[in-house]
């Protein structure tokens, strides 16, 4: 992330200097580009028709902001664990109740099925009722 925000903020000096770093509507990044970002600390490789477009944190700069980058990863786990719906990430099986009879048997059902009407158990005439995990 720190890569991406470094490569976006190498435009800004190339703005304020008035430098064009691009050409091709902003799609190809030239060497002025390349310059601006490892000024900012970035290593800035040739790839195809984006040229000098792809970057990274160069060893120094990951030294220089490693507190940062360790925070900033804390930060995102914790904020993408909390996005997550319930549920999210369960197999289908898990997201299926566990119903029981007086037999008792077993059946997995949807709980929206279960909340249509009771399901009865054709061989002890009970209703099938969600198991206590």
């Amino acid at each position: 992330m720190l890569a991406t925000l470094l490569h976006e903020a190498a435009h800004g000096p190339a703005d304020a200097r008035e430098i064009s770093d691009t050409a091709r509507q902003g799609r190809y990044h030239n060497r002025r580009f390349q310059r601006l970002a490892e000024e900012l600390g970035l290593d800035v490789t040739v790839a195809g028709t984006f040229a000098w477009a792809p970057t990274t944190l160069s060893d120094a700069t990951r030294t220089e902001y490693r507190r940062e980058l360790a925070r900033l990863a804390a930060a995102l786990t914790l904020f993408r664990r909390a996005e997550r719906p319930p549920g999210a990430g369960k197999t289908k099986s898990n997201i299926l109740l566990v119903c029981v009879c007086g037999c008792p048997r077993k059946i997995r059902v949807a709980p929206a099925t279960l909340g249509i009407g009771p399901i009865v158990c054709g061989i002890c005439h009970e209703d099938f009722t969600t198991q206590e995990p």
